[in-house]
Formats: structure tokens, sequence, C-alpha cells
């Protein structure tokens, strides 16, 4: 149901996502701002695309999203949880690759940890989910 703890957690996780969409992810040189959707300059003009960045944080909070309002289905409930945490540990992997393959002084600002903020909450949330199935599946077994 909507008022079970899991559901505070995905929510809590999509809007640690959400903010990590705005927030910028890192500063390079001092001199452009490293976002989901693209890395900007002083200038304001757009020196690179991170579309994958985005994309992959936006299906995560698609999944985490459709998981809320899937609460009469708990198996497929955890299924979007597992899903929504490849898609934020992908995000990861994707940002580390583009971290590195810039040159000079990166930065980390606070939004590069709120997807694993998301991340934890995602874990706690199946875990919930997991504990209402057994709870079921005992109760379904004594009748």
């Amino acid at each position: 149901m909507i008022q079970r703890i899991q559901t505070v957690y995905l929510l809590l996780g999509v809007l640690a996502l959400v903010i990590c969409l705005y927030l910028p992810i890192a500063s390079i040189s001092g001199s452009a701002l490293m976002y989901n959707l693209a890395t900007i300059s002083a200038q304001h003009t757009t020196l690179t695309a991170n579309y994958e960045l985005f994309i992959l944080l936006a299906f995560a909070v698609i999944c985490d999203l459709v998981a809320i309002f899937t609460f009469k289905r708990r198996r497929m409930q955890m299924k979007l949880c597992v899903l929504a945490n490849i898609f934020s540990i992908a995000w990861y992997v994707v940002t580390a690759i583009e971290l590195f393959r810039i040159e000079g002084k990166v930065s980390l600002h606070f939004a590069f940890i709120l997807p694993l903020v998301a991340i934890i909450l995602q874990i706690l949330a199946r875990k919930g989910i997991k504990h209402d199935d057994d709870l079921v599946r005992s109760a379904d077994r004594i009748r």
C-alpha cells in the first residue's frame, strides 16, 4: 500500500535522483560545470552533451515511480527496485568514464553522492517489499 515504509524509501530515492538531475555533478578546472545533461563552460556555452547520464537517472526515477504505484504486485515491485539500482550503478560507471576522460582538475559536488543515497534507499525498499511478500505467503500457507 501507499502508506508502507518502503514507499517512503522509494519517494526519498526519487527525490534524491530528481535533485541530482538539476544540480552540477562536478566542476572542471574551475571553468566548467558538469551536469547530467551537459558540461557547460563559464561563458554558458555547451562543451559536451551528457545525455546518457540524464537518461540513466531518468529511467531510475521512472522505475521507482512505477514501483510505488504497483503495490499490489510485490514481485514486480522488487524487480523494479533492482532495475532502478542497475540504472543508478550504471550512472556511476558512465560518470566515472566521463570524468576520467576529462583533462584538468576535477572536483566533485554534493550531487555526486545523491544516486548512492538513492541506491541505499532502493535496497531498503526492496528489503521491505520482500518482508511484506514473505508475510503474505506465510499467511497463505496457514489457510
